[in-house]
């Protein structure tokens, strides 16, 4: 036994007071009234009666609460109690890493095999569970699920195609195995243990766990298809630059001679050959393909080598060929010089009209209005029919603006001084978004410096989606869906009017990445990796329909697709059919494997910080201290009832003393 504040434990010298009440108490002796002691002989006192005690079974009640007392103050716990139960009963947390580099040769099928023969080692009586790590972690049972059950469930799990992640697998086990009651509690770590996925700094073991670790054979030499570089948009028939394909030696030794096919309808089209040095890269050119007639079309890159890990030997890619979109440019002075120099650069994907007449609506893509005092009737149908509207407030775009096409209620403007007041700036921002998904790896490095002196208030309605607000918490950019169409509103201004917003470099590609939303030509800003998610807001939403690599169907229930599979997705919405491109986590690809004498350390440091930081926890887990809190309060009632029976019914002799 041991505790958490020893210095109580003093307190059991306050025993002694009980001792010295029992025995040196002087009891009142009761009057009696007497005619007359003259005749009543004296005898003296003995003293030695009172210094023995007395209420032995009272004394013994009093001690007894000032033990338990002391006790409950001291919080006593047992490092290595489990809670009852017998000290050889048994809970196991099997742990399987089942990301991509499990893949890699024969890895998974010893995995299994090694899995299994945990499962049926246990003895009856344990508590038993099996979980799937990679970069998230799925718990196959809960614990005590019966043997036989959780083979089942082995003998159906698969490798994934997600990166790896064993920390969240060591944290969710050890909080699993924290609430068990069985003496013995262990985790079984079944991987590779590749260096990339272990992130042992956030290794959480708890104290009384133990981690047992089983190693997979090593894998041989490795290589990938990293990258490749071209534009995903091209104009022409053809791309103006070429295809460059990175490829990635992982091994330790050069790999000649290595085949890099380009694949278009499952045909080899092009093919090149490289020599890769150890550790290093090499890149191949292949000409820009013809795109033919399709809008969008779908590459394959293929590395036609042997190696530990096959699937890492594809890449997936799509180039898209189109016409340039129409976009009507409603606006007068600074705002129109601003955004025409913001979508008129050298192979730029609109072409800009000022025509805003029926028969020229009728062939745009997207509207933008800058600064309107009312929206024409004929724009609300063309939005319904699947049109893109963007709208900038001004000075004119006050409380008189009305339209069921705006996703907020416009109020009135705010308008600060910029030689005296503060200004404001972007918050909130909800980098996931299609808009904001390019800047969100350096997003200081765009919109810090960019000041708003000037906006107009609005409050979104409830149709509406906000995504991004000023400082001062009054929505900035708002969308709404109307129809088939959407409709973006910006609370500021397209010029340096109320903001240096269009002086700064993120102007540029913001108004782009709006255009290109709304006209439903958005293209993902770097290649998507499994374990990502594609954000559909393009593509209608959770009312589009999805198609995984492997033809199956997608029931969608939100606006964010969970890909889990390499290839190609189709998305279908609003009668038109768009592909986009998925591929394995790079850093899968490289199988180095950390030693497990390393591991094994490195989980031990980190247990005996965790036991450090649980003492302080433990009451909370054992709470023997209320058991004996409880014990004291029951004592007290014990001692009180006996102490009234002792000293208010029996009556004391005394001395008789003369009236």
């Amino acid at each position: 036994m041991q505790f958490l504040t020893p210095l109580f434990l003093a307190g059991l010298a306050a025993i002694a007071v009980p001792l010295w009440f029992h025995l040196i108490r002087k009891e009142q002796a009761a009057r009696v009234l007497f005619s007359s002691l003259m005749y009543v002989p004296p005898k003296e006192q003995e003293l030695i009666r009172r210094q023995r005690l007395r209420h032995w079974p009272l004394f013994l009640l009093r001690s007894l609460l000032i033990v338990l007392m002391v006790l409950a103050l001291s919080r006593p716990y047992w490092k290595n109690y489990a809670g009852g139960w017998s000290p050889a009963s048994l809970a196991r947390v099997v742990l399987l890493d089942n990301s991509l580099s499990m893949r890699a040769g024969s890895r998974w099928t010893t995995a299994q095999a090694a899995a299994e023969r945990e499962i049926v080692s246990v003895p009856a009586g344990s508590e038993l569970t099996l979980a799937l790590v990679s970069d998230r972690v799925e718990m196959l049972s809960e614990l005590g699920e019966a043997s036989s059950a959780l083979l089942a469930k082995l003998k159906r799990a698969e490798p994934t195609y997600r990166a790896t992640r064993l920390d969240q697998g060591i944290q969710v086990a050890g909080d699993l195995l924290k609430q068990s009651r069985m003496g013995t509690r262990e985790i079984v770590l079944i991987s590779d243990f590749q260096k990339n996925g272990l992130h042992l700094s956030s290794w959480n073991i708890p104290q009384g766990v133990g981690l047992r670790t089983f190693t997979l054979p090593a894998a041989g030499t490795n290589l990938s298809i990293a990258d490749v570089q071209i534009s995903a948009v091209s104009y022409e028939n053809a791309p103006s630059e070429d295809l460059i394909v990175r490829v990635q030696n992982w091994g330790t030794s050069e790999a000649r001679d290595i085949s890099v096919e380009l694949r278009f309808r499952d045909q080899v089209v092009q093919t090149q050959r490289v020599a890769v040095v150890a550790k290093g890269a090499a890149l191949a050119h292949f000409n820009a393909p013809d795109l033919e007639s399709e809008p969008v079309v779908r590459l394959v890159l293929h590395l036609a080598v042997a190696d530990s890990l096959a699937e890492d030997n594809w890449f997936f890619m799509t180039l898209r060929r189109q016409q340039k979109i129409p976009v009507v440019l409603a606006a007068t002075g600074a705002a129109r010089l601003f955004l025409s120099e913001a979508l008129s650069p050298p192979g730029a994907m609109w072409e800009l009209r000022s025509d805003f007449g029926g028969d020229s609506l009728k062939k745009a893509r997207v509207v933008i209005l800058n600064d309107p005092s009312d929206i024409p009737t004929h724009v609300a149908s063309w939005v319904q029919e699947g049109g893109g509207l963007l709208i900038f407030s001004g000075a004119h775009a006050g409380e008189e603006l009305k339209s069921p096409l705006l996703p907020v209620t416009v109020q009135t403007n705010s308008i600060l001084r910029r030689e005296r007041d503060e200004a404001l700036w972007l918050a909130d921002i909800q980098w996931q978004h299609p808009i904001f998904q390019i800047f969100a790896d350096q997003q200081k490095r765009y919109f810090s410096s960019v000041h708003f002196y000037g906006y107009t208030g609005n409050v979104a309605s409830p149709e509406s989606k906000v995504l991004a607000r000023f400082s001062s918490e009054s929505p900035a950019l708002a969308e709404k869906g109307y129809g088939r169409g959407r409709v973006l509103w910006f609370a500021s201004t397209a010029s340096n009017e109320w903001n240096d917003f269009a002086i700064r470099p993120a102007f540029l590609p913001f108004v782009q990445q709006m255009v290109s939303y709304l006209a439903g030509t958005y293209s993902q800003a770097a290649p998507l990796r499994v374990g990502e998610r594609l954000d559909l807001a393009p593509w209608g939403g959770s009312e589009a329909v999805a198609i995984d690599p492997l033809g199956h169907r997608l029931a969608i229930d939100r606006p964010l697709l969970d890909l889990e599979e390499p290839g190609f997705y189709e998305l279908r919405y609003n009668r038109r059919s768009d592909f986009t491109a998925v591929n394995i986590p790079t850093s899968e690809s490289d199988l180095q494997a950390e030693p497990v004498q390393q591991v094994q350390a490195r989980a031990g440091s980190a247990r005996a910080v965790a036991a450090h930081l649980s003492a302080a926890t433990l009451e909370h887990r054992q709470g023997w201290w209320r058991i004996l809190l409880l014990a004291g309060v029951l004592v007290v009632l014990g001692e009180w009832m006996l102490a009234d029976l002792y000293y208010g019914t029996i009556y004391p002799t005394g001395k008789f003393t003369n009236s």
